[in-house]
Order: C-alpha cells, then structure tokens, then sequence
C-alpha cells in the first residue's frame, strides 16, 4: 500500500490514465473520499473509453467504482459497476465482494420499507437485524 501511496502522488499532477487510476485508487480511497475517487473514476471513462486500455485496468476502474458506491449507500449503482467488472472476468473476487454486499444491503432496505406481518417475518426481521 505504502508503495502505491508513494505512486499516487508522484502522478497527481497527471492527468493519464494510470495517473488517475492510481490518484482514485490510493489517495482518495484509503482517505474516504469517495465522491473525489467516483469523479476520477468517471473522467476516466469518459476521457479514455476510445483509447485501448488492458482488460484488468478496466476491471480495476469498475471495480473501484462499485466500491465506492458501496461505501456511499448506493448500492444499484455498485452492483451496476460490479457486474461490468464482472463482464470482464467473472472471476474477479473483489467485484464479486461488493455486488454480494449491495445485493444484501438492498434487500435489508427493501424489508425495512415493507410493512411484515406473521411468524416467518418475525424470524427473519431477527436474522437481518432490521
């Protein structure tokens, strides 16, 4: 981590696609700032989706941003991001972590919003803590 720390800020000045990778990825990430990381996140889409990039930083940068999402209480847009990580590789453990949370998180919220009547409601309001 240290590493990557020393190389996000050699390049936040830059404005290149591993640049801003690597800015999203350690600065604002390991600080919690979630909504710097998303815009970096996005400028990168925007910026580099003609130019050819490797498959594996494209991944990082959906990844990345499923995380996000996550991290901020928004989970449609995590598992959004999460499967488009997931297109690529299916086998990409972290993408998997962040669309299983959000797939979690927002059927804990869907059950919270619906009034729930019966024994079986009652057990599973136990289970999820709502």
């Amino acid at each position: 981590m240290k590493r990557g720390w020393a190389m996000a800020t050699k390049l936040s000045g830059k404005r290149t696609f591993d640049a801003l990778l690597h800015q999203a990825e350690y600065i604002h990430q390991a600080d919690g700032q979630w909504e710097a990381a998303i815009a970096l996140y996005m400028e990168i889409l925007m910026k580099y989706e003609q130019e050819p990039a490797s498959p594996p930083q494209w991944r990082q940068v959906w990844m990345g941003l499923s995380r996000c999402y996550y991290e901020m209480g928004m989970y449609d847009k995590a598992i959004q991001s999460g499967m488009g990580a997931l297109e690529m590789n299916r086998h990409f453990p972290q993408a998997h972590k962040y669309v299983a949370l959000s797939q979690k998180q927002s059927v804990i919220m869907m059950l919270r919003k619906q009034p729930c009547r019966g024994q079986y409601c009652t057990k599973l309001r136990g289970r999820t803590r709502i």
